[in-house]
């Protein structure tokens, strides 16, 4: 089943036909039913499961949500008492078959920019979109509600237009930050790595939610936030284990493993060697690379000896840099 995505044309402001604010007093099934309007529902708290002509939209707290007007929707199981959302049901004229999408590199900086050439465009609304933490979207749905709920019908309108604009707006300026937030991400697992953070200490520190700054950052670096921490502890590992004598416990919790045979079993599958073995073929390693480098040492040695009774010191210099004679490797 393909989605059921909604258009706005730039030319006409959508009419809000109803709006609030919900709270479920007992569990509660949506309605099944098929609308003659659209349907924006702004999930706070809780989840909530609709069917949308056959297609399981499921939906999790501060992501907003669209029903198309016209096409089959029915609820999937009871949402929990205590579940909270905002919704509108709004209609809207439908787009002419000349008419293009929104250009959206014309918004600068979140400043909606139309133009007379605009009135024959169409921007559509994602499905289901998570909203960031810092999002304006919010306010302008409180805004809205209170608007429409006190008489002020145009101000109401007026705002429901920015929301769906906005909401279209996101992922297209999400891709302009996701750069800067995955570099944020990346800074803040560099500090961390060692603790065992939680989702809700990075959407502090970061300020998007959990669940979309893990999207864009598996995006960008092909790893979840959870591998590249991992990636470093055992990075970190691997250098504590030819670096110190530190023994394998010790080791194991200075990384944030606080179980040392669980993280022998994660370096050996992410090395192919358990941390013990890992030391002693660095050990054996080391002492070939230093008896190797001891052998360096003396011809270099010698030939220097040579060369300083000869007195000419530049044409050693350049037989050195030329031959590049190995130091220590």
């Amino acid at each position: 089943m393909s989605e059921h995505i909604i258009n706005i044309p730039c030319s006409a402001m959508p009419m809000l036909l109803e709006t609030n604010s919900e709270i479920a007093p007992i569990p509660f099934i949506h309605c099944n039913r098929i609308a003659d309007f659209h349907v924006l529902i702004y999930l706070k708290a809780g989840c909530m499961e609709v069917i949308e002509d056959g297609t399981v939209y499921k939906l999790l707290p501060n992501s907003s949500f669209f029903l198309k007007g016209g096409i089959h929707h029915v609820g999937v199981t009871p949402c929990d008492k205590g579940t909270a959302w905002d919704f509108a049901h709004f209609v809207c004229s439908e787009i002419t078959s000349d008419m293009v999408e929104y250009d959206w590199q014309t918004v600068v900086k979140g400043r909606i920019r139309l133009s007379q050439e605009d009135l024959n465009k169409y921007f559509s609304i994602p499905k289901i979109t998570t909203l960031p933490q810092s999002s304006d979207i919010k306010r302008l749905l409180s805004d809205m509600i209170n608007a429409h709920n006190t008489g002020n019908t145009l101000g109401a309108n007026n705002l429901l237009w920015q929301v769906l604009f906005e909401i279209s707006e996101l992922p297209h300026r999400n891709k302009t930050i996701s750069k800067s937030k995955v570099s944020d991400v990346i800074s803040f697992i560099e500090k961390h790595y060692c603790d065992n953070f939680s989702s809700k200490d990075v959407e502090k520190y970061i300020g998007f939610s959990y669940k979309y700054i893990s999207s864009i950052f598996k995006t960008e670096t092909g790893m979840t936030i959870k591998e590249y921490q991992l990636m470093l502890r055992i990075r970190q590992a691997a250098k504590l284990l030819c670096s110190t004598d530190l023994d394998i416990a010790e080791i194991s919790d200075k990384i944030g493993f606080y179980d040392p045979f669980y993280f022998s079993r994660i370096f050996k599958r992410e090395k192919g060697f358990s941390p013990s073995k890992y030391r002693q073929n660095y050990i054996l390693e080391y002492n070939a690379t230093f008896q190797k480098s001891e052998y360096y040492t003396y011809i270099f040695e010698y030939n220097l000896f040579l060369f300083m009774l000869q007195k000419d010191y530049t044409t050693y210099i350049n037989r050195i840099m030329l031959e590049d004679i190995p130091n220590g490797k």
